[in-house]
């Protein structure tokens, strides 16, 4: 009994005001127990670090994600591109993702997903309308102050449990098994702290800058640009030629696969050939011996003994 009076000293002294609560667990030692739900010491109802929290309440900075989506038709891709990137550098933003699509005789596309800071979001996205024939114009907000609110709260409690914790195994005389229990409670704490600031740095970066996804796309067909008259024989001689080499190579590309994907298909196609060969003989056959009859023969035929004629 002697060697819990520490332990038990120590817990009515911190029990009532800290979330770590000690349990007798068995002779071989006892449990720490972490009630995360409760509040941190001196935090009271309605606080603004607090688990009751509410958003609406004075002092709490609301924390909202701020996202926008355009399509324009425009007349040329490329030309806008510069556009695009000098709004986006006007308001200190940047540009996290470009993609152009398209070919020769078919419309090309381009899709930007932009970062623009939630102080120039608006006015960033009237710019960016103005490039071209506006199609569509959405826009979107997700309210996250609850949840910011709610895990500023369990940082704090969870710095304080572990504090507890910490200065449980320091100041008590307690046995090695109580010591790797009280370790591996406050492995488990620091990692809740972890994941919790985590979530809250993300948080602070999603809700500081806004998305802005772009889509633009070509009222006419893209066709490239052809070889001038003022290009010299040799020149045309070259161009006509590489074109027509490489429209030779993708013929030949393209009866390479049509031959490998109609390959499996072959033994049927033989197999099928053939019967069809022999089917048409047998019929063949049939009708030079049966289809074919003189009428005469067939109104009179013949008496016996009289050669035909």
């Amino acid at each position: 009994m002697t060697r819990f009076l520490p332990i038990l000293a120590l817990t009515l002294l911190v029990g009532c005001d800290s979330p770590v609560r000690m349990n007798k667990e068995s002779s071989s030692g006892f449990r720490v127990e972490v009630n995360a739900d409760r509040p941190a010491p001196g935090a009271k109802d309605g606080a603004p670090g607090a688990a009751g929290a509410k958003p609406e309440e004075p002092g709490v900075e609301r924390k909202v994600i701020h996202s926008a989506a355009i399509e324009l038709v425009v007349t040329n891709v490329e030309a806008i591109q510069p556009q695009v990137e000098k709004v986006v550098a006007d308001y200190k933003g940047y540009v996290a993702k470009s993609d152009v699509t398209g070919q020769a005789g078919v419309s090309r596309s381009a899709t930007w997903t932009l970062k623009v800071p939630v102080a120039d979001y608006r006015a960033a996205v009237a710019r960016l309308v103005a490039l071209g024939q506006l199609v569509r114009n959405t826009s979107d907000s997700h309210d996250v102050t609850e949840e910011f609110v709610d895990l500023t709260a369990r940082v704090k409690n969870f710095k304080a449990e572990e504090e507890t914790l910490n200065k449980l195994l320091k100041d008590t005389a307690i046995r090695l098994d109580d010591i790797l229990k009280i370790r591996e409670q406050i492995k488990i704490v620091r990692g809740e702290i972890e994941r919790a600031e985590g979530r809250l740095k993300y948080l602070g970066l999603v809700t500081a800058l806004s998305t802005i996804t772009l889509q633009a796309r070509e009222e006419t067909p893209y066709l490239p640009e052809t070889p001038t008259a003022a290009a010299t024989f040799g020149e045309q001689i070259d161009t006509r030629f590489t074109a027509s080499w490489n429209s030779l190579v993708g013929s030949g590309k393209a009866f390479v696969l049509g031959v490998v994907e109609v390959a499996p298909f072959l033994p049927f196609y033989l197999v099928g050939g053939a019967v069809a060969i022999w089917a048409g003989r047998r019929l063949y056959r049939w009708l030079r011996h049966n289809a074919f009859v003189p009428l005469r023969d067939v109104i009179a035929p013949p008496t016996p003994g009289t050669p035909p004629e």
